[in-house]
This record gives structure tokens, sequence and C-alpha cells, in this order.
């Protein structure tokens, strides 16, 4: 693979981070988007619960194909690098602050998604004014805390060799 190609699938994945990052504070932004007569119904749930992963799988990617290069990172590639590992925190962040069972928002500590296994296999409640309850209804189930655990161990584990791969280079 190109040097170019891994940089400009970089950009790509950093630009994909920080638009999570948007939706995930502010998801009425996009409630009512369309582009081209083409209704985008984007669900912000759907953007918490995958988007680290997402981010991690495809920075691992990057990681590798840049490695089989051999060419050294740029500035403005480190740069993306960490700036997804951030965005992955994040929106793991906003995965424990902002969702809930449903009619319970601001009554659960975010700290129980990592302990408490009576929350595996729930269909959380996006805890953000405004939303409407068809977008609630579609919501994605979550499996914490396997899947909160799994999240973390996975963004750690990225930026551990995000780092090696910075310091290597």
């Amino acid at each position: 693979m190109d040097a170019n190609i891994v940089n400009k699938k970089l950009y790509m994945l950093a630009f994909f981070g920080l638009l999570s990052c948007v939706i995930s504070r502010a998801p009425l932004l996009l409630d009512n988007a369309s582009i081209l007569s083409i209704s985008l119904n984007i669900n912000a749930g759907y953007i918490v619960v995958f988007s680290p992963l997402i981010l991690c799988i495809g920075l691992l990617f990057l990681l590798n194909s840049n490695q089989l290069v051999n060419k050294p990172l740029t500035r403005n590639a480190k740069i993306a690098f960490i700036a997804i590992c951030l965005f992955s925190f994040f929106l793991l962040v906003q995965f424990t602050l902002n969702f809930s069972i449903a009619g319970q928002c601001g009554e659960i500590p975010p700290s129980r998604f990592f302990w408490d296994f009576k929350l595996y296999e729930i269909k959380p409640e996006y805890c953000f004014s405004g939303i409407s309850d068809d977008v609630q209804n579609q919501m994605p189930y979550i499996y914490a805390p396997i899947q909160i655990w799994i999240y973390l161990a996975l963004s750690v584990y990225t930026s551990v060799r995000v780092a090696i791969s910075i310091r290597e280079k």
C-alpha cells in the first residue's frame, strides 16, 4: 500500500472520529439532515456504541499498513494518530456518561457500567434532552460491563501501539 493512501485513510479516520465526537455531544445536530433529498437518520446511540471499535480497529490496520510501507511518520500523521486515540477515549467516556437504563437518566452512577452485570444486554436510553421516542426506541443493545472493558482494553492497547510507533520513527 502506498504511503499517500495510508495518510489519506488516516485523515479520513480522524475526520470520522471528530464527527463521531461532535454527534455524541450534539445528537440533534443531524436529526433531520438530508443530502441530495435523501434523509439521514443518524442515531447518536449507534455512533457512541460502534465508533470506538471502528476507530481502534481502523487505527491498528493503518499502523500495520504504515509499517509495511516502512516510511517515517510525518508530523501531521503523528497528530492524527494521537487525535484518533483521544477520540476513542472521549467516545468511551460518552458511552458511560450518556447511557442509562430506560427511565433512569441521571439516577445511576456511570461507574456502574464497569462492574454491574445486571446491566448485561440492556437497551439503553441516551440521556440527552430533546431526543424523540422513535430515536430512543432504536438504540442498540449494549453489553455492559463486558463491552466497556473490551473497549477500554482495545483503546489502551491502540494508544500504546501508537506511542511505540511514534517513538520508533
